[in-house]
C-alpha cells in the first residue's frame, strides 16, 4: 500500500488510573486503556475494490501462463521442439527436456507475477496477462484446434 492511498482516521483514547480524565460512572479501579480505530466507509470500499482487482488480475495471469504451458507442451510434442520461439526456453528444453524446461520457465514466470502482485503492480500484471493471451495462448490455440 503506497503512502497517501488510504488514510484512516485513527483515534486512541487512553484511560489509566493516573489519568486526570476518568470514565464517568466507572470506579477508578475499572478504568483501563481503550483503543478505537475508526475508518470511513468509502476508504474501506476503495480498499476492497483494489484487493478484488489485484486478486482477479493475478488469477488471470496464472491462468494465462498455465494455458500457455499446456498448449506449448502439446504443440511441441506434436510438431517438434523447434516450434518454440523463445531461445531461453528452447535452451532450457534442450538441457532438461521439454517437460522440465517448460515447467521451469512457466514457474519462473508465475513466481515473477506473484512477486509483482505482492508489490501491488497490478496494471503490469494485467498487461502481461493480455500480452500472454494474444501472443502465446491464442496462436497455440489456433494451431492446435483448427
Amino acid at each position: 500500500m503506497a503512502h497517501g492511498d488510504i488514510s484512516l482516521l485513527v483515534a486512541f483514547i487512553f484511560y489509566t488510573k493516573t489519568d486526570i480524565f476518568t470514565t464517568p460512572g466507572l470506579p477508578i479501579e475499572n478504568t483501563h486503556k481503550i483503543g478505537i480505530i475508526l475508518a470511513q466507509e468509502e476508504v474501506i470500499m476503495e480498499l476492497s475494490r483494489k484487493i478484488w482487482f489485484g486478486n482477479a488480475v493475478i488469477v488471470l495471469f496464472i491462468l494465462m501462463h498455465s494455458l500457455d504451458g499446456i498448449f506449448t507442451y502439446v504443440g511441441l510434442t506434436q510438431f517438434g521442439i523447434n516450434m518454440e520461439g523463445n531461445p531461453l526456453v528452447l535452451a532450457l528444453m534442450n538441457q532438461f527436456g521439454i517437460g522440465l524446461g517448460l515447467l521451469g520457465a512457466k514457474l519462473a514466470g508465475i513466481l515473477s507475477g506473484i512477486f509483482l502482485h505482492l508489490m501491488q503492480c497490478h496494471l503490469i500484471i494485467a498487461s502481461a496477462s493480455i500480452l500472454c493471451l494474444y501472443f502465446a495462448v491464442m496462436p497455440w490455440a489456433m494451431i492446435l484446434f483448427r
